[in-house]
C-alpha cells in the first residue's frame, strides 16, 4: 500500500509539472503540436530522471565507478538529444499530420536546448537520489537507536536475576520429576532456554555453537509439549562444535513459532541446520499466522544481520522469502569450519 502511495505520487507530480509545460509552451509557440511534443519529451525526461536516480548513481557512481558512470552518462545525454529530435521532427509530425513545432531549428540549437533539459532532469534526479540517502540513513539511524533501547531494556530485564527463576524452576522440576516426568522435561527445557539468553560470550563475542543448538532443542521441545499435533521437521546434522554468533540461529526459530501455522497436517514448521566440508548452513520456513501472542525476546533481524555483518563480513548470504502465506529464511556462513579460530569439545 505504501510503494502505490509513492508511485501514485509521483505519476500526479509528473502529470502536473507537464501540464503546467504545455500551457506555457502552448502560449508561447501556439502551435497544436505542442502537448504531443511536450508530453513524449517530457516522457524520456522522466526515464532519465529514474535511470539516474535509481540505478546509475547508486549502482555506479556511489560505488566509486565513476568512470564507468561518466561514460553512461555521456551516452544517455547523446540518446536523449538524437529521440527528442527525431520524435519532435519527424515523428509526430508524420503520425499526426501536423507540423512540428520546432520545425526550421536547427540541430546544433535544439541539441542546445535538450542537453539543457537533460541536464536539469539529471540535476532533478541526483538530487532526489541525494534526498533518498539521507532518508534512508535517518530511517536506519532511528531503526538502530530503537533496536539499541530494545537490547538496553532486554539487558535491565535480564538483571531481574535470571539465576533465581531457573534455581526455583529447578527446584519445582526436582519435586515432580517421579509424579510428572513429562512436566519436569518441559520444565528442564524452559529452564535451558532461558539460560541461552544470558550465556556468556567470548573475547570475540561468540558462545559455542553446541550452546546455540541447545536452546533450540529446548525451545522445540517446549512448542511440542504445548502443541503434542506440532508438525515440526527438524533436522540436524552438525557434527563439530564450533564458535557462532549468539542468537541468529534461535531467534528466526522463535520467530517462526511466534508467527508461524503448525498445528495441522498441512502446515509444517521445517527446521534444517548442518555443516559442509567449510560452510554452516541454516533454514527455516514456515506458513504465516498470527495465532498465536507469545511475545518473543525482541531479537529482530536487523540485528541479526548487524551481528552478522561484524562477524563475517562478506562471508555469509542471507536470503529471506516474505511472501503472502509462507515465510522463508536461509542463511549460510561461508568457511565457517575452514576460519573457525578453533573448535570445542565438551
Amino acid at each position: 500500500m505504501h510503494r502505490i502511495k509513492i508511485i501514485s505520487l509521483h505519476l500526479v507530480v509528473w502529470a502536473v509539472y507537464t501540464l503546467f509545460a504545455i500551457v506555457a509552451f502552448r502560449f508561447t509557440y501556439n502551435n497544436r503540436s505542442v502537448a504531443g511534443e511536450t508530453t513524449l519529451s517530457f516522457v524520456i525526461s522522466a526515464i532519465i530522471f529514474y535511470l539516474n536516480g535509481t540505478y546509475f548513481l547508486p549502482n555506479f557512481y556511489a560505488r566509486g565507478k565513476y568512470l564507468s558512470y561518466f561514460l553512461l552518462a555521456t551516452l544517455l545525454l547523446i540518446l536523449n538529444s538524437l529521440l527528442k529530435y527525431v520524435i519532435g521532427e519527424y515523428a509526430l509530425s508524420y503520425i499526426t499530420g501536423m507540423p512540428s513545432s520546432v520545425a526550421g531549428t536547427s540541430f546544433l540549437h535544439l541539441a542546445v536546448v535538450y542537453s539543457w533539459q537533460y541536464f536539469t532532469f539529471m540535476l532533478y534526479s541526483t538530487g532526489y537520489w541525494f534526498a533518498r540517502m539521507q532518508l534512508r540513513q535517518q530511517k536506519e539511524k532511528a531503526d538502530s537507536e530503537h533496536e539499541k533501547l530494545l537490547l538496553e531494556n532486554i539487558a535491565l530485564r535480564a538483571q531481574i536475576n535470571p539465576h533465581f527463576f531457573i534455581n526455583t524452576m529447578e527446584y519445582f522440576r526436582v519435586e515432580i520429576e517421579d509424579s510428572h516426568p513429562e512436566v519436569s522435561e518441559g520444565i528442564t527445557a524452559m529452564t535451558t532456554f532461558v539460560n541461552s539468553s544470558i550465556v556468556a560470550t567470548d573475547d570475540n563475542g561468540k558462545i559455542p555453537l553446541f550452546d546455540e543448538l541447545r536452546a533450540m532443542d529446548s525451545l522445540i521441545t517446549i512448542f511440542r509439549k504445548r502443541f503434542p499435533g506440532a508438525n515440526i521437521d527438524y533436522t540436524n546434522e552438525v557434527y563439530e562444535d564450533i564458535p557462532i554468533v549468539p542468537h541468529v540461529l534461535v531467534a528466526p526459530v522463535e520467530n517462526a513459532f511466534k508467527h508461524g501455522i503448525y498445528t495441522d497436517a498441512g502446515s509444517k514448521l521445517m527446521i534444517h541446520i548442518e555443516q559442509t566440508e567449510e560452510d554452516l548452513v541454516f533454514k527455516v520456513s514456515n506458513r504465516k499466522g498470527h495465532r498465536l501472542k507469545d511475545k518473543s525476546r525482541g531479537i529482530g533481524m536487523r540485528y541479526i544481520k548487524s551481528q552478522l555483518d561484524k562477524a563475517y563480513p562478506g562471508q555469509y548470504s542471507l536470503e529471506i522469502e516474505d511472501k503472502e502465506e509462507q515465510y522463508s529464511l536461509s542463511l549460510t556462513i561461508q568457511n565457517i569450519m575452514k576460519n573457525a579460530d578453533h573448535l570445542l569439545h565438551h
